[in-house]
């Protein structure tokens, strides 16, 4: 997967495309994934009504689901986040042989744009740049930086384009964190 940050003017866009090789190989999973379910389909005893009719059931749904999500996955060829200060839009999508799916949010829904650490038990740790839109469980997230350092500016030009409101939330939600008030008198101490 090959992915780039574009800056155009008033206009910001992170695109990462799947290569030929990988979109073939998903396709080759996602329909050897209907082959699982054969087997059941022939030899499940379908006059009968039992546990292992619904067990049989569960291997043929299973499969066949994980493997439309990989075929899914094999003819998108194209993901995006655009991020547009002329339409003062966040707009994301992707483009693949069933057509292009696009999903666009005010600049006014933006809640915060912040750098976001990703962790892999097998890869090593990589940042992204991450604006939390109001209403939705889960930020929209942009580009694949191998440092913190590296995402940082990105971060403080997007926070720039969305608008400040945005960033002087993050600003005062991170320094928001409430601390002990010293106390003149020690109550352990025995008075005198």
């Amino acid at each position: 997967m090959t992915q780039r940050i574009i800056e155009d003017g008033n206009r910001l866009l992170c695109e990462a495309r799947s290569s030929l090789g990988v979109r073939l190989f998903a396709a080759v999973i996602g329909l050897s994934m209907f082959m699982i379910p054969v087997p059941y389909v022939i030899h499940a005893p379908w006059g009968e009504v039992s546990l292992t009719i619904l067990l049989a059931v569960a291997c043929i749904v299973a499969p066949t689901a994980f493997g439309l999500f990989v075929l899914f996955i094999a003819v998108t060829g194209r993901t995006w986040v655009e991020i547009d200060g002329n339409l003062r839009q966040v707009r994301s999508g992707w483009h693949g042989l069933f057509g292009t799916w696009l999903s666009a949010v005010p600049f006014t829904a933006v809640e915060s744009v912040e750098v976001v650490r990703r962790t892999s038990s097998e890869d090593p740790d990589w940042f992204q740049v991450a604006l939390r839109v109001a209403g939705r469980r889960r930020p929209v997230s942009l580009g694949v930086f191998s440092s913190a350092g590296e995402a940082e500016p990105w971060r403080r030009r997007i926070a720039a384009l969305v608008g400040s409101q945005a960033d002087q939330d993050a600003a005062i939600r991170a320094t928001a964190s409430p601390s002990p008030t010293p106390t003149s008198e020690s109550p352990t101490e025995a008075p005198t």
